[in-house]
């Protein structure tokens, strides 16, 4: 068969790389895309053997239609031996660099010593580099091998993973990071074999547009050379990634060779086809049979085959025909909630369990694609389809399905039916590829099923099992029974309560549940203070005395001695008043509750409530009204006990009764307030005050009483008498209560009579005195 130079090198390129990847580690980060050689202008050669070493040039990218282009960026390149083991680049590292562009190779990179470049192919995109300078290889069949090593960080092929040796010639990086591709420099007399391995998806014996062609598939060569040169042996091998292999007969001369594909049970060998083909051009005659080709080659002939296989992928399924019973449950109360004063009340529950005449006629099961091919079967899509009245099948999962290589695929299918029908054949069918197609059948037959959850047990949360229900059974079915819910005082108590039924067959529940409440009620409890209080008012007294109230002297001073006695006279209590809070307390957290308050003292008083009236105690928390206790005169008893009742409506509220008491005990016995408890005593002499000390009254006899004795001395002038007052007084602590004593004495200092007298001369002297008046006329008379 005829191969364009272009596929020919590709499968050469392929092959070198399977080698190659055998050693790769698995896990491994690796980067997509091929790389191949070429001649200057990016066209390739048969079986990429080239006249001469200036001839090969680094190419890569989408070269044909099943390559992937090459991941954009900076590369190095290097030459070695074919198994990669020894440097044949002679030039540094450095100088070894290329770029890729939109996939494909595009020229060399790097300082001055960076390679030639060949010329940019318009069919690719791609401008090839340049190889040489390296080595001859010591390789019998003038084998090479060319590496394209990312500088990538993001596949972990950055400087830390790739970088230059120490001599700056050689290259340090893992084979993850790296593409090869084989190739050969001519040596004369040599002959290659090439074959290449293609899904034939529609069996017509010919690789046609979108039938791939498939690595990993074994081929044996017999006669050829193996991986070190070696001649006129047997060698088997894995086609690469490009899905051929390629094979050296060193210095052919009328060798006889084979060609045979591995096979695999589940695929038939569809190309070539047994027969004679002539010799061509630099291909040599072989005949087919069997699927082996046997040929005689000699030097400078390439015998190129093509091996196309069909697979089957097997198919087979269950089938379960089913329906089933539709159950339902119900659950009702006579109350659902009951409020007492009692701690337990009886509720009686109901149950219906109910049931339809059947539904949900199906047929289920599982579809199995079984591979057991070394290769993937992609894009398989699954159907499913019965011949006895289904209203539609439908696969899960059943489109575009990979199964994977020596794996299994199972998918879920679905039939339904509108009603029950008779005995049918159910068929699924994977379809792949460009005519690749497969079946499995199951029959299907409903007349000996049975229903699927044809029967249910009946349980009870509080009633226990209450039975099982058949299909057969009326429906609905009832069970009743009467439960008692023990309560507490104070609080409602919540009994949940469901009942559920379980199928015999799936396994499905269902459930109703009723929820009541018993609320039970609690008295009320009274709590309460009382504070008494009165006035107590303390009296007292002053009073005053002095030796002598009078003297009269011929000195001019004189000492009068004083006594003052001040005295408390009595206690006298008034104002006699008890008061406090009534706390009625709801312990109930289920209702409020209105209560009367009232109040009652057992010494005479007469007791008021504010705020008792109609008082709202809300659930769960306090009211307050407060009280007065009043005395129209001194209480009957020191001590008293007081109490608070509250009462209310006990059929309302629900309570064992109607009413509740608090109460609180003091006595009168320490004044609330007290008047005058204490008094000073000030004495005031000529003007000027004294303190004379502080009494502090009792509250029974004996009184408080003090004297006070001081003497004071009074200084007068002779012949003159001085009188000085003395007050003493007492003022209260608290008041502005006073009182006052006093006494005045007088001193006269006596001194000696003196004479005197005057002389005063009188006599009168009288004075004459004359007096005269004239005018200068004492009539007129005129006109």
């Amino acid at each position: 068969m005829l191969r364009t130079s272009i596929r020919t090198a590709l499968r050469t390129v392929v092959a070198a790389l399977a080698i190659t990847a055998a050693s790769v580690a698995i896990g491994a980060p690796q980067f997509t895309g091929a790389i191949y050689t070429s001649l200057p202008d990016g066209l390739t050669v048969n079986a990429n053997l080239y006249d001469a070493k200036p001839n090969v040039y680094m190419n890569g990218g989408p070269q044909n239609q099943h390559a992937a282009g090459l991941p954009n960026g900076t590369y190095y390149f290097q030459v070695t031996d074919p198994n990669g083991g020894t440097l044949l680049s002679t030039d540094p590292v450095v100088c070894r660099q290329l770029t890729v562009s939109n996939g494909a190779v595009n020229g060399a990179a790097g300082p001055a010593c960076k390679h030639a470049d060949g010329i940019f192919n318009n069919a690719n995109g791609s401008k090839p580099v340049q190889l040489i300078p390296f080595l001859d290889t010591t390789n019998n069949g003038g084998e090479y091998k060319a590496f394209l090593v990312s500088q990538d960080p993001v596949i972990g092929c950055g400087p830390a993973a790739v970088y230059p040796a120490t001599d700056g010639i050689g290259l340090v990086f893992p084979l993850s990071c790296a593409k090869t591709d084989n190739f050969k420099v001519r040596k004369p007399l040599d002959a290659n074999i090439v074959a290449c391995k293609f899904n034939d998806l529609n069996g017509n014996g010919a690789q046609d547009a979108g039938e791939p062609t498939i690595a990993g598939w074994p081929i044996t060569a017999t006669g050829v050379a193996d991986a070190n040169g070696v001649p006129f042996q047997t060698v088997t091998t894995v086609t690469g990634d490009d899905g051929c292999v390629a094979f050296t007969v060193p210095a052919a001369s009328n060798v006889p060779v084979t060609l045979a594909e591995g096979l695999d049970a589940n695929w038939y060998q569809t190309a070539p086809a047994n027969g004679s083909y002539l010799a061509g051009a630099h291909a040599p005659a072989y005949v087919v049979a069997g699927g082996v080709v046997s040929s005689v080659i000699n030097g400078g002939q390439m015998l190129d085959i093509d091996f196309g296989n069909r697979k089957v992928l097997r198919v087979s399924k269950t089938a379960k025909p089913s329906y089933k019973i539709n159950w339902s449950i119900a659950k009702n109360v006579d109350n659902t909630e009951i409020k007492t004063s009692n701690t337990s009340a009886v509720f009686n529950y109901t149950v219906n369990v109910s049931h339809d005449t059947g539904s949900d006629f199906k047929v289920t099961g599982n579809i199995t694609l079984d591979n057991d091919s070394p290769t993937a079967i992609t894009g398989v899509n699954v159907s499913d389809a019965v011949d006895n009245g289904a209203t539609s099948c439908t696969v899960t999962g059943g489109t575009s399905v990979t199964v994977p290589a020596n794996g299994q695929v199972v998918v879920a299918y679905v039939c339904t039916y509108a009603s029950l029908p008779a005995p049918g054949t159910n068929t699924a069918t994977a379809t792949w590829g460009v005519g690749g197609s497969s079946a499995g059948t199951a029959g299907v037959d409903f007349s000996a099923t049975a229903p699927d959850d044809a029967s249910v047990a009946v349980n009870d949360t509080l009633g226990g099992p209450l039975g099982t229900v058949n299909y057969t059974d009326a429906s609905p079915k009832a069970f009743t029974y009467a439960y008692t819910v023990a309560g507490t005082a104070g609080t409602c108590v919540t009994q949940d309560n469901t009942a559920s039924y379980r199928t015999n067959t799936s396994a499905t529940s269902g459930s109703a549940s009723k929820s009541v409440k018993l609320c039970v009620g609690k008295d009320l409890t009274v709590a309460k203070t009382a504070t008494p209080t009165f006035t107590r008012t303390y009296a007292w007294a002053i009073s005053k005395d002095v030796d002598k109230t009078y003297i009269a002297q011929s000195g001019d001073t004189a000492t009068f001695n004083y006594t003052v006695n001040a005295s408390q006279t009595g206690v006298a209590d008034s104002g006699w008043q008890v008061t406090g809070t009534i706390t009625v307390t709801n312990p109930n957290d289920w209702e409020d509750v209105t209560v009367n308050v009232s109040d009652a003292i057992n010494n005479g008083g007469a007791c008021t409530v504010v705020g008792g009236a109609s008082l709202l105690v809300p659930k769960s928390a306090t009211a307050t009204a407060t009280y007065t206790c009043t005395y129209g005169s001194a209480p009957s008893a020191v001590a008293f006990t007081n109490t608070g009742t509250a009462t209310w409506d006990s059929a309302a509220a629900y309570t064992p009764t109607g009413t509740a008491s608090g109460t609180a005990s003091g006595a009168f016995s320490t004044p609330s307030s007290t008047v005058d408890p204490a008094i000073t005593v000030i004495d005031t002499f000529d003007g000027v005050p004294t303190t004379l000390g502080t009494l502090t009254a009792t509250n029974a006899p004996p009184f408080a009483t003090q004297t006070f004795t001081y003497s004071h001395t009074v200084t007068s002038s002779a012949g003159t008498c001085r009188s000085v007052a003395n007050t003493a007084t007492f003022t209260s602590n608290t008041t502005t209560t006073a009182g006052s004593a006093s006494k005045s004495v007088k001193l006269c200092v006596g001194k000696d009579l003196t004479v005197a007298k005057t002389a005063t001369p009188t006599f009168t002297r009288t004075y004459t005195w004359a007096i005269s008046k004239d005018v200068d006329k004492t009539y007129i008379a005129q006109a």
